[in-house]
């Protein structure tokens, strides 16, 4: 009876431990990982390192291009770099004729990152932004030489506007050869003011056809506002771009930059949104709950849900949901407002 008895408690125990089918336990299956490819333009240097994430470094360098491999997991935070490849413009132009041929749909993302982002985490937050809105065309990064040292602010901007004629030069091949339907433009912080300066004095001023362009964003940029207001607005808008200007009034990095220039900054809405006729300007102060303020579209569910409708469905903002319409001086912005 004792040995009935232990056989039958151990049965018991082995069908408990393998969820009571007699089998084998099984093992766990593994995360999938999410690989993303992203297209690139740079002109940073290279380093004496072939891994991925040291391969491009952050002083200036020769204009390439190239293509990344980058992959993550539901349950990593940050993406990973897995692979660096440059290749002549052709090749590039070829694969990224087919890559966007074979997209959900045939359209480009150009994305500009800003201060203080090597590559690696430029294309990071790139592959991750395309996941976190859906975008179903092709991601293609501008990587600048942007450094990794917050007291060289200065040397940053320098570096953006060094880059112009090699990023004027990139995106005409996207706008012109491509093949994409539409190529939206997304710039933040430091990289917006290097889009805009690019498209309004490189590509329009040399009568470059900017019909292609879709959905023109502008986060949280780093532009002087009164020159941005005065110079570039009516120009963006006399150019037929579909502007979006996203600014916040907690952006802590727009505040320093305001007291390290003297003057504020478009994406800065401490004393107020800019507004502009012809630009909508989107308000995130209430979705922006991050230390820094800065990059919240990578912090924000609500604000990537926003551009996912901006870009993906060229919805305008009085057709997307989960924005309040306001007025002030006679001109309409929205306020973007937190689920319940």
């Amino acid at each position: 009876m004792g040995r009935a008895i232990g056989r039958l408690t151990g049965c018991v125990l082995f069908l408990l431990l393998s969820a009571c089918t007699g089998s084998e336990p099984q093992e766990p299956e593994a995360t999938p990982r999410i690989e993303t490819t992203v297209f690139y333009g740079t002109d940073r240097n290279r380093r004496d390192d072939t891994r991925p994430g040291k391969f491009y470094g952050e002083n200036r360098g020769e204009f390439e291009r190239g293509m990344a491999l980058l992959s993550g997991t539901d349950r990593e935070s940050k993406t990973r770099l897995e692979a660096v490849n440059p290749m002549p413009r052709d090749r590039f132009i070829e694969k990224l004729r087919d890559a966007i041929g074979q997209a959900e749909q045939p359209d480009a993302l150009v994305f500009v990152h800003g201060y203080l982002r090597s590559f690696r985490q430029a294309s990071g937050v790139l592959a991750e932004f395309v996941e976190q809105t859906g975008f179903p065309g092709v991601p293609v990064l501008w990587s600048w030489p942007s450094t990794s040292n917050p007291a060289r602010y200065t040397v940053d901007e320098t570096n953006i506007m060094w880059a112009q004629q090699d990023f004027a030069r990139f995106l005409q091949d996207i706008l012109t050869d491509s093949g994409a339907r539409t190529v939206h433009l997304v710039g933040h912080s430091l990289g917006g003011r290097g889009l805009v300066t690019v498209t309004l004095l490189n590509l329009r001023q040399q009568g470059v056809d900017l019909s292609g362009v879709g959905q023109f964003v502008l986060l949280a940029p780093d532009v002087d506002e009164e020159i941005f207001r005065r110079d570039m607005a009516p120009a963006l808008v006399k150019a037929g771009l579909q502007v979006t200007l996203y600014t916040s009034a907690n952006d802590k990095a727009l505040l320093t930059a305001y007291r390290v220039h003297g003057h504020r900054r478009a994406g800065d809405s401490s004393e107020g949104p800019l507004l502009f006729p012809g630009i909508e300007t989107i308000d995130v102060t209430a979705a922006n709950r991050s230390i820094l303020g800065h990059s919240y579209f990578e912090e924000s569910e609500v604000v990537a849900r926003d551009l996912a409708l901006l870009l993906n469905s060229g919805l305008t903002a009085s057709e997307r949901e989960g924005l309040t319409p306001l007025w002030r001086d006679g001109i309409q912005y929205w306020q973007l407002i937190m689920d319940d």
